[in-house]
């Protein structure tokens, strides 16, 4: 049941993907307010690092059971592109990323590349995964 929920969801997503002319806010993933926990206006790295690690909790037991090996691999793949998106985005190197950093990485290409990957690749090992517990039915 809780598969099924999860497909329609996943191809909802799919559909509203599909019919948008232009990608999703980078902002709307990657939410400045949420992840600057501590409300100091910066984003230290551990607060980048619990914000990633919530939502890759949630992936792995999006994954859980699907016998894909990308579904194995990816996950620590996306954690190390995610952080370096955001190492790269210190344009100071004092080890926080304030908010005109934020604007500029939220407003540039690779964070933008990034979340298309994320979106292909997770979408379609869910897909995946949605497939095996089908046959099983």
């Amino acid at each position: 049941m809780a598969r099924a929920a999860l497909f329609t969801l996943a191809a909802a997503v799919l559909l509203a993907g599909a019919m948008a002319q232009e990608a999703p806010d980078p902002r709307d993933a990657l939410p400045f307010d949420e992840m600057d926990a501590d409300s100091n206006g910066v984003l230290s790295s551990d607060e980048v690092k619990a914000f990633f690690l919530k939502h890759i909790t949630t992936l792995k037991e999006m994954l859980k059971g699907n016998a894909n090996p990308k579904a194995q691999t990816i996950i620590p793949l996306l954690e190390s592109e995610a952080l370096k998106l955001f190492t790269d985005a210190d344009l100071n190197s004092d080890g926080d990323v304030d908010k005109t950093e934020y604007e500029g990485l939220v407003t540039g290409d690779a964070v933008k590349s990034f979340m298309k990957v994320v979106e292909k690749e997770v979408m379609a090992l869910m897909m995946d995964g949605m497939g095996e517990a089908h046959d099983e039915m």
